[in-house]
């Protein structure tokens, strides 16, 4: 049954981005009246939705600041919608440029990533540059060609009709046969754009909260669930990976954050060097940290953040090939700790005097330097899943934790796959079930 209902969601959502890009193909101008109609009303309604949110479900929670913050997106939403419903020809000239001003800013960050890989002397950055023009030139039709003049509605289109048959393929895979393993394998697949998934997990999490916050009935099947899971190894599965998923709402950690772990150490890469940090810090030394998985837990939850961790199944093969790629790396790194105060007062400061991890920087390759838009935390992540042969998406875009967090959220509840658990680790949630309690047991 949960399999079915996968496979139906998945047809479903395939056949309506395959309308929407078809329409896009026939009827240019005037589906994209019709996208300018649906976006403002989508908007306005989150927008209002979210002021009644604020003002009567939450008025108690998130701290004044945040209560601020999202009144003002809120407000920002209903006047843009009522913005958009008013003047639409002037909307849709105005989403069409919107559409060039993401393809601009895509094929930057390409491009700057193609110059960090040049400096790194990383292989095959060519690709990269290649992803930057194609970018660029898009970008530079839809900005200044006349709607009329050029067929950037067309290529939008065909885009999004190529991501309809992405998940109809994805659908279509579990259907012949139950009886089969499943085989693990790396295809290319069209993922949505980045605005669509970027803050996914600090939705859930969010939702998860609002469900906690409010009066459940169910809080018994939430208590025996987790029971039953402190009951098994709390670190996953012995022959597992763990893929970690984490989401706050501080500021950037909106995004999200992604780790992967094995044999109960959390190997997570980022840019932990702020000395190092240009640009807001969204350039600078790569530094991967390794953790014990339970003290890794115990302190983002201090922190508060939200964590999905999902297990993937390996059998022998897999787990030779993901040994031999740690190896890899680990001749790849060279040890590193804090040394200067403001290094000791960042994440990564605060991180090793709670943990007592290992921390390493890199001497060469592409995880040398960290770029928050090309090599950060998911590329590194996915270069050792790869390792596994998970069907991930082989990207030349932003990577972002929300790409990641749709597809596994997708794979375990498809069901007869790889991703053979998720749990949840929440301090909203652990005061819910009284997890402390279950410890005891």
């Amino acid at each position: 049954m949960k399999e079915n209902k996968w496979e139906f969601s998945q047809l479903i959502s395939g056949i309506l981005w395959i309308l929407a890009g078809t329409a896009f193909i026939l009827w240019q101008g005037q589906a994209l009246l019709g996208l300018n109609s649906l976006v403002a009303w989508v908007i306005g309604l989150q927008g209002i939705f979210r002021i009644l949110a604020q003002v009567i479900f939450d008025k108690n929670a998130g701290g004044a600041k945040n209560r601020i913050f999202q009144l003002f997106v809120a407000l920002g939403q209903v006047v843009v919608a009522f913005i958009m419903l008013s003047f639409p020809i002037s909307s849709t000239y105005f989403l069409m440029r919107v559409i060039g001003i993401y393809q601009l800013l895509m094929g930057l960050v390409s491009f700057v990533s193609y110059c960090l890989m040049r400096l790194d002397h990383v292989p095959g950055r060519l690709k990269r540059l290649l992803f930057a023009l194609v970018h660029l030139i898009f970008a530079l039709a839809s900005l200044f060609l006349p709607i009329q003049d050029h067929n950037v509605l067309f290529w939008l289109g065909l885009y999004l009709v190529f991501i309809g048959l992405t998940y109809i393929s994805d659908a279509r895979t579990s259907l012949p046969s139950r009886s089969q393993d499943q085989k693990i394998k790396r295809r290319f697949r069209f993922p949505v754009s980045i605005v669509f998934n970027l803050l996914e997990p600090n939705r859930l999490a969010n939702k998860l909260n609002h469900f906690i916050r409010q009066e459940v009935e169910d809080e018994l099947a939430f208590g025996t669930a987790y029971q039953d899971y402190m009951e098994e190894n709390e670190t996953g599965a012995v022959d597992s990976l763990q893929v970690l998923v984490q989401t706050s709402n501080a500021h950037l950690d909106l995004i999200g954050h992604l780790n992967i772990a094995y044999h109960g150490t959390v190997y997570s890469y980022g840019n932990h060097d702020v000395d190092s940090g240009h640009l807001f810090r969204s350039i600078g030394d790569g530094v991967l940290c390794k953790i014990d998985h339970q003290k890794s837990i115990e302190f983002e939850l201090a922190n508060g953040i939200t964590i999905f961790e999902y297990d993937i199944q390996l059998n022998q093969r897999q787990k030779e090939a993901l040994e031999a790629k740690l190896a890899q790396i680990d001749d790849l790194l060279i040890p590193w700790s804090p040394k200067t105060e403001s290094q000791w007062d960042s994440f990564g400061g605060r991180l090793k005097r709670a943990t007592d991890c290992d921390m390493f920087k890199f001497k060469a390759g592409q995880y040398k330097t960290y770029f928050v838009f090309g090599s950060n935390c998911v590329l590194f992540c996915d270069e050792i899943i790869g390792s596994i042969g998970l069907d991930q998406f082989l990207m030349v875009g932003v990577m972002t934790p929300g790409t990641y967090f749709d597809y596994f959220n997708k794979q375990y509840e498809k069901g007869s796959t790889p991703v053979i658990n998720r749990r949840i680790y929440s301090t909203d949630l652990l005061q819910f079930t009284q997890l402390d309690k279950l410890k005891d047991r």
